[in-house]
């Protein structure tokens, strides 16, 4: 009788890690604001820039097709660009030396600002983002400005 309590409270145990887990795994895949500009920063530092062209608006990714197809056709098509080849200076260089935190100013439906604050904390900046299928996008035109 003893070893029958045993193993029904291993398997509440069990259950009990096993829902813990789900309702972390949901936390830790949650998009937001302030995750969406630390991985736009951090793609870009690392010169991930086909991460950070997903991260952006779908505007400005058009945008930047039209800019790489500009720049081929200027080339005489001796050398073709890409949308992320438009992008190799989109980190203010304050942002370059790291960065200490992102904070969320506003948001509102799909709409967020967060303010980005450099290791020194002496730098300070605040991006626009637009919630875009159900993921956080970088407005290119608010970034340095």
């Amino acid at each position: 009788m003893g070893s029958r309590r045993v193993s029904v409270s291993l398997a509440g145990w069990w259950g009990g890690v096993g829902v813990l887990l789900v309702a972390l795994a949901g936390c830790v895949g949650r998009d937001n604001p302030e995750s969406a500009a630390r991985e736009f920063v951090r793609a870009a530092l690392s010169g991930e820039y086909a991460l950070v062209f997903q991260r952006l608006t779908p505007g400005d990714q058009s945008r930047l097709r039209e800019l790489a197809r500009r720049a081929t056709a200027q080339g005489g098509g001796r050398q073709r660009f890409g949308p992320e080849d438009m992008l190799s200076s989109s980190i203010p260089s304050e942002l370059r030396h790291g960065l200490a935190r992102v904070e969320r100013v506003s948001e509102a439906g799909d709409s967020a600002k967060v303010r980005l604050v450099d290791s020194s904390g002496k730098y300070t900046e605040v991006w626009r983002l637009k919630r875009h299928e159900g993921r956080w996008r970088v407005l290119l035109e608010s970034i340095n400005r």
